[in-house]
């Protein structure tokens, strides 16, 4: 909850779907070109085909904040220009997870 934290050089947004085809069309909404979009899920994992990659992290809080930061790294390593968060639960054990997610994409 510290007032600024670290955020990748891509932008980051974070949507929740409910399958591959619909969070493609909620990125062409957006304006957003599929090839340079990287996927990161917890729970809806997306084909990977049409996307600049797809990573899964833990569907876990506290293993999720642990592997957060270095996903993002790895996703501006690639060359991604969007990082797709998928939407973290709303629980109060995920409210540090996303504050951090809240602030990346501001």
């Amino acid at each position: 909850m510290l007032r600024k934290h670290y955020a990748p050089r891509a932008r980051v947004i974070v949507l929740t779907w409910h399958d591959t085809a619909v969070l493609q069309k909620q990125l062409t909404a957006r304006g957003r070109p599929l090839d340079t979009a990287w996927i990161v899920a917890h729970t809806r994992i997306p084909a990977a085909a049409g996307f600049a990659g797809v990573s899964v992290l833990p569907h876990d809080a506290a293993a999720y904040a642990r592997a957060l930061y270095a996903e993002w790294y790895r996703c501006d390593e690639a060359g991604a220009k969007t990082i797709v968060m998928e939407a973290p639960p709303v629980a109060t054990a995920w409210s540090g997870v996303a504050d951090r997610l809240r602030r990346a994409a501001a």
